[in-house]
């Protein structure tokens, strides 16, 4: 007689499962801050390639494993420092826009998205001193003697003021690093080290903004339940 019927829905739920434990034991025995867990993580890797094999029935106890082993993914991905709720700007908003907001809140950079929250680059501080700054000294072979250039402060104020209306990406950076949700939390760290400025972080294929990663994003996070 045939088996029982298995659903297709079940069957995928339970590989997921597997999937995932495989997955977290990966991360875990590649990860220098998991400790004892990695030697765990290693049994458990053992006991898989040795023929562990999913329930393809599917129940709720599936289920709930695969949310525990996806918390436990996170906490050793980009998303364990990541603001998930990051102040960003619109590909239609003005320079004028950044900079209040720049200015408003001490911001160093803020992502730009479209309308489909597509990451599209960064607006920086830097991006917005270079609008200010005379054309000549920031050309490549430009002015070397600066020191002897004379300038006033109503000189900066009219440079910003023709481009203050201009479309934000007129300043945008679209060669900052970035990190992707399921970058490892030792590489985010090292990125983030490097870059020495806020990561955004992205939702591979789509590209999307899931959230940025800034030094007090981190600090905030190893500190808050104390030392």
């Amino acid at each position: 007689m045939p088996g029982p019927f298995r659903r297709p829905d079940a069957i995928h739920a339970s590989i997921d499962v597997q999937f995932l434990r495989a997955k977290r034991c990966y991360l875990l025995m590649t990860n220098p801050f998991a400790g004892s867990r990695r030697l765990q993580a290693r049994e458990t890797a053992v006991g898989l390639l040795a023929g562990g094999r999913p329930n393809c029935m599917g129940n709720q106890q599936d289920e709930r494993q695969a949310e525990v082993l996806q918390q436990d993914h996170d906490d050793v991905t980009a998303t364990l420092f990541m603001d998930a709720e990051p102040t960003v700007l619109r590909d239609t908003d003005t320079i004028r826009t950044a900079a209040e907001e720049i200015m408003a809140h001490r911001y160093r950079s803020l992502p730009v998205v479209n309308n489909q929250g597509k990451y599209l680059g960064t607006v920086g501080v830097n991006g917005m001193l270079r609008l200010v700054l005379p054309k000549a000294a920031i050309m490549k072979d430009g002015l070397t003697n600066i020191p002897y250039v004379p300038d006033t402060l109503a000189n900066l104020r009219g440079r910003l003021a023709t481009a203050i209306d201009q479309p934000v990406t007129l300043c945008m950076e679209t060669d900052r690093a970035i990190v992707y949700t399921d970058t490892p939390l030792l590489e985010t760290l090292l990125t983030l080290y490097r870059t020495k400025a806020a990561l955004p972080v992205l939702e591979k294929g789509s590209q999307r903004l899931a959230g940025v990663i800034s030094y007090f994003d981190v600090g905030r996070k190893i500190m808050e339940q104390g030392l």
